[in-house]
């Protein structure tokens, strides 16, 4: 059933793959990383934390690692061993075509994709947990292009990308209610407004950044 996917995804895929050039080479692989969000994750406990009860954020953190490590334990101990499917790089009818920027990947199983799951998850979690618009949308769409990063580098499926997503917004979905039954204080919205604009602007600066960088040091 899997195998029979990839006959209806391979042209989007290869069109994603091989939409390359040093520029955007550089932003995925950063995007795709952990590093590079150490700032935004710093500047988003420090909005969980700031003038908050003790209790709520220790909870709130509980649940958004709960929910990472469910996503985790879900995506690389259940699935990927269970399915087998080889990562593009990996896969006899693709790794010949595939472009990727890894040299090497100590897990050879794809389906599915734990970045898509753990993204995914903390958008739900947090778009419910701040219930703003604006940030709804930028979590989401940040999700979203961490996930098109995994098909551009070469290591992901598209079915790997959605199954992951919907994993882990079923599994961020959970975990809210779990939270919210025992929390029943809510963070102002305006919380999520901030945290739109900053991550927004965040992403705006490192990929101009991005673009400075490889205009001086090529």
């Amino acid at each position: 059933m899997l195998e029979k996917l990839l006959e209806f995804e391979r042209g989007l895929f290869f069109l994603i793959n091989s939409s390359y050039n040093p520029f955007w080479d550089q932003v995925m692989w950063m995007y795709s990383g952990i590093y590079v969000w150490l700032p935004f994750i710093i500047f988003f406990c420090f909005m969980l934390i700031y003038k908050r009860e003790r209790k709520e954020w220790l909870y709130t953190l509980g649940a958004i690692l709960a929910i990472c490590t469910l996503c985790i334990i879900f995506s690389s101990l259940i699935t990927k061993p269970l399915f087998a499917r080889p990562r593009p790089i990996f896969h006899p009818s693709f790794m010949e075509e595939v472009r990727t920027l890894y040299e090497s990947i100590l897990e050879p199983y794809g389906f599915v994709s734990g970045h898509s799951a753990t993204s995914f998850g903390f958008a739900m979690f947090t778009s419910l947990l701040f219930r703003n618009k604006l940030y709804s949308l930028v979590i989401f769409l940040w999700a979203l292009l961490m996930a098109y990063s995994r098909i551009y580098l070469g290591v992901h499926f598209i079915s790997d990308i959605f199954a992951g997503g919907l994993a882990g917004v079923i599994i961020g979905y959970f975990i809210y209610r779990l939270y919210h039954s025992r929390i029943k204080t809510e963070y102002p919205t305006s919380y999520g407004k901030y945290l739109a604009i900053g991550l927004a602007g965040y992403i705006i600066l490192f990929t101009a950044g991005t673009g400075i960088w490889l205009k001086f040091f090529p």
